[in-house]
């Protein structure tokens, strides 16, 4: 017994440029988790349209993450410091 898998056809590339991808990449320096999630939506849309900014897109999504967990590890770090020392 054999299945037959229907595909949806790749997306043709275009010389477009994904406009989320650059506001989710300036986003990410200015308001790390809204341009974290900006960029996740980009490239999801970069990979249904073919446009272009799949790497703006990328470095959206590492720049965002990055100063979010930076900003998340000291928001940790100074609430275990100001619960031991009792501030």
């Amino acid at each position: 017994m054999s299945t037959v898998e229907h595909h949806t056809p790749a997306a043709t590339p275009t010389d477009r440029i994904n406009t989320l991808s650059i506001a989710g990449f300036v986003l990410a320096f200015v308001a790390n988790i809204v341009g974290l999630v900006v960029s996740v939506i980009a490239l999801v849309q970069i990979g249904r349209t073919g446009e272009r900014g799949r790497g703006l897109a990328i470095a959206g999504i590492v720049v965002g993450g990055f100063w979010f967990a930076l900003l998340g590890g000291a928001f940790l770090v100074h609430a275990l410091v100001a619960t031991t020392h009792g501030a």
